[in-house]
This record gives structure tokens, sequence and C-alpha cells, in this order.
């Protein structure tokens, strides 16, 4: 009897550590694969599956992708924000909105920002869950990559435009 109550505890004990580690693993295999553009397929509001990441890299374009949702007012006030300040992103870059909300909300988003009037602005559907494919669990969350399609900054929350235009003009800069 005392052995059982002296292997259940070891049981434990390695069943945290082999839990512990399956994180980690899986963290930095996310780590490294978020670390170059991702090859993600994404539905356009149109309806259309788009892989993104050969044209962005193709034509340059430094790239920043936002995970949000239409119900965030955080995601609200960093679009807005980045609407007003349009005019000082580099010319090359990209803004890609990312969410996994139905088409017609996400539509419907783009229509009150006014998305159509700038061409770095788009939105797009992804239908996986922005858990699995960037293993981020809350909005807004922001990727920028460079021109080469290199990882340059991460954030989590509420960012200023300010910031994510700093990172794309030093992520041009040193290339």
């Amino acid at each position: 009897m005392k052995r059982i109550l002296l292997l259940i505890p070891l049981a434990i004990i390695g069943a945290l550590i082999y839990v512990t580690f399956q994180t980690i693993e899986k963290k930095e295999e996310l780590k490294s694969r978020l670390s170059a553009f991702p090859e993600i397929k994404l539905i356009s509001l149109e309806g259309e599956e788009v892989m993104i990441k050969a044209s962005l890299i193709e034509n340059e374009n430094s790239v920043v992708i936002i995970l949000f949702n239409t119900e965030c007012d955080f995601c609200a006030y960093e679009t807005k924000e980045i609407v007003e300040n349009i005019a000082d992103f580099p010319p090359n870059s990209r803004v890609v909105f990312i969410s996994d909300e139905e088409l017609d909300a996400l539509q419907r988003f783009s229509d009150k920002y006014e998305f159509t009037n700038y061409d770095i602005l788009s939105v797009y559907q992804l239908q996986k869950g922005l858990a699995e494919s960037f293993g981020v669990a809350s909005t807004p969350a922001i990727f920028i990559y460079n021109d080469l399609g290199d990882l340059v900054k991460q954030y989590t929350g509420e960012t200023t435009a300010s910031a994510i235009i700093n990172h794309l003009t030093a992520a041009n800069d040193e290339y």
C-alpha cells in the first residue's frame, strides 16, 4: 500500500513534466513557424480562397497582420487610428486585417472604416481559427513582417499606429 501511495505522486509529477515540455515544444514550433510570413489560406470578402504570402512577398510589400474581432473595442480604436494615419504608412506596406468571424460581419467592418478607399488595407476571413494559426487567445494581435517576409515585431493588445509605422519604416531601412 505504501508503494502505491509513493507511485501516485511520482506519476502526477511525471505527467506534469510531460505536459510542461509538450507546451514549451508547441510554443517553440509556433514561434518558429511565425518567424517567417505564414502560408495561410484566407477567404476574401468576395468569398474567394486566397494564399496571400506569395503575392505580398513577390511585390516586396512589408506586411502588418492584425488579428481582430469586430466586437472588440480595442480593435475598433486601433483601426480608427490606422485609418487616420494611413498617409504616414510606407508606400510599399500592406495592412491585412484577419478575423475568424463571418464574412458579412467582416464586410460591415470594412465598410464602416471605408477600407475600399485605401489600397494598403484589406480584410480576410481565417476559417482555421486565430489561436490555432497564430497562437493568440485575444485580439488585437499584430505581426509585422518586412518585405522579405521575416517577422520584425509582434504585439499583443492595442498598439498605436505610430508604433506600427515606426517598425515598418525600420524594417524597410534595414533591408
